[in-house]
């Protein structure tokens, strides 16, 4: 799906399907909620959904001209019951470049789409502790340009958000082979430079429809 103007609001949203004393379907859940996890004309487009492997938890990328529009789609998902919604606002990681001074040919969307198979979510808390701030600002620049430049030549599949107001990242990455990314995440400047400072989540993703069209054919 295409990214419109910086004009709209983006937010991040994690889904959690709660646990219960008494079984829950939770694939059923899973299939209601991705239903309601649709496009709604001039209101929120959905950028992305996944559902986090081997858990009750689905996250959704969300770009929003009007908030009624998502609050109306949070509240038909708070209705099913069970489920904990958390929101961060965020913006593309295309603006954070360009407000870092970043080239302007690598601030353009991102040309690739995510294959379905080999997608990782990661999550990146960013401090500086030992460093000044301007040494901060030009490490993360340094970062920002050689993924986006990596992502630019075809050698990383991988879209980025950034929360708004925060040092926080989320990566979505796109490899068959793990180890390669285990190996990247240490060579990446602000590993290098500053990784004592640095908290990375990983978690293992699917796209949410095939999840769901995955499960119609197994029986529970």
């Amino acid at each position: 799906m295409s990214k419109a103007s910086c004009s709209n609001a983006y937010y991040f949203l994690t889904i959690s399907i709660l646990p219960q004393k008494e079984g829950l379907d939770v694939v059923n859940i899973i299939r209601k909620i991705s239903d309601l996890l649709v496009d709604c004309p001039s209101a929120t487009k959905i950028i992305h959904k996944f559902k986090i492997s081997a858990e009750a938890r689905m996250i959704a990328m969300v770009e929003v001209s009007d908030i009624a529009g998502l609050e109306r789609i949070l509240l038909s998902i708070w209705k099913l019951g069970p489920v904990e919604i958390d929101s961060q606002p965020i913006i593309l990681y295309e603006t954070f470049a360009k407000n870092m001074k970043i080239a302007n040919d690598l601030c353009k969307p991102s040309s690739c789409s995510l294959a379905k198979e080999g997608i990782y979510w990661l999550e990146f808390n960013i401090e500086y502790h030992g460093r000044t701030f301007d040494e901060f600002l030009e490490i993360w620049k340094k970062e920002a340009e050689t993924v986006l430049t990596r992502r630019s030549k075809g050698e990383a599949s991988l879209e980025l958000f950034k929360c708004l107001a925060q040092r926080k990242v989320h990566v979505m990455f796109n490899t068959t082979d793990p180890a390669q990314l285990d190996l990247l995440s240490f060579q990446l400047p602000i590993m290098v430079e500053n990784g004592v400072n640095i908290r990375v989540k990983s978690k293992g993703v699917q796209y949410l429809d095939d999840y769901v069209q995955s499960m119609r054919s197994v029986k529970l």
